[in-house]
């Protein structure tokens, strides 16, 4: 591979992993969901690349625990199931 090529694939590397970062900081400090999703459309790039860049995969898992909500327990007696069920399933559509 020519010299040349190389170095444009490691530029284009450091130009999504900038606007990668940069996406993270913004989602996150907007107080909006941290997810693979959210973060490549933010940033403009692949989810491919944000789970095959360790670095990036690591620090959205850890930024998407630090923001999720923490499901409210029913206070109503025998409403549980039902509730958590919607709660959990609200929460897989936001996710997705």
């Amino acid at each position: 591979m020519s010299e040349h090529l190389v170095e444009a694939a490691k530029a284009r590397h450091a130009d999504s992993l900038a606007k990668a970062n940069a996406a993270l900081v913004a989602l996150s400090g907007a107080g909006e969901p941290i997810t693979f999703a959210a973060v490549a459309r933010t940033a403009g790039v692949s989810t491919d690349f944000l789970y095959a860049t360790p670095s990036l995969r690591i620090r959205i898992d850890e930024l998407r625990r630090a923001h999720r909500p923490v499901a409210e327990m029913p206070s109503v007696p025998g409403a549980g199931a039902s509730s958590a069920i919607r709660a959990l399933s609200a929460r897989s559509k936001d996710e997705r």
